[in-house]
């Protein structure tokens, strides 16, 4: 805790928006809260970007996967590069048809 009414938490890598805050409580029992907090975009966000939102020039697929290679082995961060091979790898089974693109098991 910082003061009475700042809670510092460390969280795994998220993307920009607001969460609700997770509790867990005595003997395991996980507490969905109604507190909400923001996650502020980071310089790698502006990265992650540039591959769901492609620009007008739109990019290769081989070339999108290749720029979240890059961040997946350049980042110093072990949770943004486990993030950046999970949406590569959610490119590469869009492209061979197995998966939607986009989708997530949650």
């Amino acid at each position: 805790m910082v003061s009475p009414l700042t809670l510092e938490v460390v969280t795994p890598y998220l993307r920009p928006g607001v969460y609700k805050l997770q509790l867990k409580a005595a003997k395991g029992v996980v507490v969905q809260s109604e507190v909400t907090f923001t996650s502020v975009p980071s310089d790698v966000d502006k990265e992650f970007d540039r591959v769901s939102k492609p620009s007008t020039g739109a990019r290769d697929l081989k070339d999108l996967i290749e720029l979240l290679k890059t961040i997946a082995s350049s980042n110093k961060d072990f949770q943004v590069r486990a993030f950046a091979r999970y949406q590569a790898a959610l490119l590469y089974f869009a492209a061979t048809g197995l998966v939607a693109l986009g989708s997530r098991s949650q």
